[in-house]
């Protein structure tokens, strides 16, 4: 089999979104809260990554596991709502044993969210998911969120990135901030083998210690990062290449949910390399869609005008 170029693997957890809006608190004991939503999403940083790289006219390979449960049975529906078909889902494990992981993410009146999360069926992905077979057939590697995988130490995460890119692929690492204490340890061994880090700001900063976006970047380089990506949120993000740094300014929405703008973003950037792009429209492409995806409920919609727009 031959390399696809709009292949693209996106390898982590893969979650059921309980999205519940508008809600300011949580009732006391006895009490009862009345909100204005409740709908069922795609979720986990692979799943939404997935989606929006399919509305953006390539085609991902989804690596995660799900349960043999409902809530399995509803991913799965919803995936093939959005036109993801059995070629993308090849790559999707159902698991007898294990339950579906599920996710309630209380969306307030701005935007911001609280979670509560029930792990399940993703957090035993191993890399043997990522199989050669699936390699040769993709362009870009795209992994997410190490510290949501515990089968998977950053030794064998390492030699993922190292296999996929004597697969002449190229690979990316979003980081998803974890309490548990080798998160750091664990990005640090990575940084060498991946071609391109993201992460938000704060998640830099617990990286490197340091507060200047500028200084963050020159620590991770340092520490043999070769392009970083930080996402900014409203104010965009910042770009350090081995030839450029730059920052590109973020859009202005009206958000409703920011539930998934980040793995938006990455879904951006990958998009415009996978294309050919520069590293400033993919940027700006980044930036444009992570935005978007605030403007509506949940992680399905908001990127359907891209091409008018790029």
């Amino acid at each position: 089999m031959t390399q696809m170029p709009n292949n693209v693997i996106c390898f982590g957890n893969l979650v059921l979104d309980v999205l519940v809006r508008q809600i300011e608190k949580l009732p006391k004991i006895d009490e009862i809260t009345f909100v204005d939503q409740i709908e069922f999403s795609i979720g986990g940083n692979a799943g939404n990554t997935a989606v929006a790289l399919k509305k953006l006219g390539l085609e991902p390979l989804l690596t995660s596991r799900l349960g043999d449960d409902l809530q399995g049975d509803l991913i799965l529906n919803k995936l093939s709502s959005l036109e993801l078909n059995a070629e993308n889902l090849k790559t999707l494990k159902k698991i007898e044993s294990q339950r579906t992981a599920i996710t309630i993410s209380a969306v307030r009146e701005n935007g911001d969210r609280s979670f509560i999360h029930k792990p399940g069926a993703s957090r035993t992905s191993r890399v043997e998911d990522v199989t050669d077979d699936t390699l040769v057939k993709a362009k870009h590697l795209h992994f997410s969120g190490l510290s949501l995988l515990p089968q998977i130490n950053a030794k064998s995460a390492k030699s993922l990135l190292q296999k996929a890119k004597r697969f002449d692929l190229e690979t990316s690492y979003d980081t998803v901030f974890s309490q548990d204490n080798d998160w750091k340890g664990r990005i640090l061994q990575l940084l060498p083998v991946v071609d391109y880090l993201f992460l938000n700001k704060p998640e830099a900063r617990k990286l490197t210690q340091v507060d200047e976006v500028e200084n963050m970047v020159a620590v991770l380089q340092d520490e043999g990062a070769e392009n970083v990506i930080v996402k900014l949120g409203e104010e965009g993000s910042f770009v350090s290449t081995k030839d450029m740094s730059f920052h590109i300014p973020g859009f202005s929405v009206e958000a409703v949910d920011t539930t998934g703008a980040g793995d938006a973003f990455c879904a951006g950037f990958i998009a415009g390399k996978t294309k050919g792009w520069g590293v400033e429209k993919t940027t700006r492409l980044a930036n444009w869609l992570g935005a978007q995806s605030t403007k509506s409920f949940g992680t399905e919609t908001g990127v359907e005008d891209w091409e008018e727009n790029f």
